[in-house]
């Protein structure tokens, strides 16, 4: 938690003293963007509070957060090490925006009226933590848009 709080400092600073009449967009890893980290099901693992969540109690309308998910391919760990994307489980955010049948898509969260046909995004819903941990989360309170890509690859270093 000292880490995003300390993250959260400096956005914080970045939207008060340099860009007080902007709107910004953070790009983070997922866990650190949340909303409502601490709300979050990880399947036994304790949740914690994280940048997201002390920014979106006191910037929301200043913040523009996306979450970005993956249904196959493969990424890289912090330590470089390259493994394979879970399958997603059913219902979950993956398989749902897998539906599309789109290399890649952007939903909206921030901006939806609550229909019968997006409730999903207002209830619990399975999603994977780089692509591999299940865990479960109201979408629409976490953050304010998904980028979903239909297959991902890792970065290739030098």
């Amino acid at each position: 938690e000292v880490r995003d709080e300390g993250m959260a400092i400096n956005t914080a600073f970045l939207l008060e003293s340099l860009y007080p009449q902007e709107k910004m967009m953070i790009w983070a890893h997922n866990f650190h963007i949340r909303h409502e980290n601490s709300r979050i099901s990880f399947g036994g693992g304790s949740s914690q509070i994280v940048m997201g969540e002390w920014l979106h109690e006191d910037y929301e309308s200043e913040l523009y957060t996306i979450g970005f998910y993956a249904y196959k391919g493969q990424m890289a760990n912090n330590r470089r090490a390259v493994y394979g994307v879970n399958a997603p489980g059913r219902g979950s955010l993956e398989s749902i925006m897998y539906r599309s049948r789109r290399k890649w898509a952007f939903l909206d969260l921030e901006n939806q009226t609550r229909t019968i046909d997006n409730a999903w995004i207002y209830q619990t819903t399975e999603a994977k933590s780089w692509g591999v941990n299940r865990l479960r989360m109201v979408l629409h309170d976490n953050y304010d848009g998904i980028f979903f890509i239909h297959t991902v690859s890792p970065p290739n270093y030098l």
